[in-house]
C-alpha cells in the first residue's frame, strides 16, 4: 500500500505515486486530518505530453471528537486525471493537471463516461461494487490517523 499525508487536493496529484500504485497492484490513499481519498486505479494511457489516469475515487470527509472518528459526506466518481508530462522528468515526482474530469449528474452520467473513457474501461467504469471496499479502506485509513479504533 502507498499512503501519502496530503492536502493535494485537484490542482496537484503526484502521478508517481498513483503509478506506482497501478504498477504495483497496491491502494493509494491520501489521508489529512479531515478528509481521507483511495484511488483504484484502472488503466493510465500515455500520449504526447500528457498521461491520463483513469480511476475510481473514493473520497470521504470525516469529523474526529477526541474518542471517535465520523464520516460527514462521501463519493464515489470515476475519475480522469490528464497530467502534463510533457517535460518527462522521471524523477519527478508530481506533475501539473491538465484535467481533473468527473461525470455530470443524471442522465448526463453514462454518455460522460462514455464520450470520455476507453469502450474497454466502460464496463469497469460503470461497476459500483468497489465502493464499500474503497469506504472501509478510507475509515480505517482514517482511524489509524487518528490512533483510535471505532468509527
Amino acid at each position: 500500500m502507498i499512503a501519502a499525508e496530503s492536502s493535494w487536493g485537484k490542482s496537484m496529484i503526484g502521478y508517481s505515486v498513483l503509478k506506482s500504485a497501478y504498477d504495483s497492484g497496491m491502494d493509494c490513499f491520501i489521508v489529512d486530518t479531515e478528509n481521507a481519498t483511495n484511488y483504484d486505479v484502472l488503466r493510465i494511457t500515455k500520449g504526447k505530453g500528457k498521461t491520463t489516469v483513469y480511476a475510481w475515487v473514493y473520497y470521504a470527509e470525516y469529523s474526529f471528537d477526541g474518542t471517535d472518528v465520523k464520516m460527514e459526506s462521501a463519493s464515489h466518481i470515476p475519475t480522469a486525471v490528464t497530467f502534463d508530462t510533457s517535460a518527462d522528468d522521471s524523477d519527478s515526482s508530481t506533475y501539473d493537471v491538465i484535467e481533473y474530469w468527473i461525470p455530470r449528474d443524471g442522465s448526463y452520467y453514462a454518455k460522460d463516461i462514455r464520450e470520455k473513457f476507453p469502450m474497454l474501461l466502460w464496463g469497469k467504469a460503470f461497476d459500483v461494487s468497489g465502493a464499500s471496499l474503497q469506504k472501509e479502506k478510507c475509515l480505517q485509513k482514517e482511524l489509524q490517523h487518528h490512533h483510535c479504533s471505532k468509527g
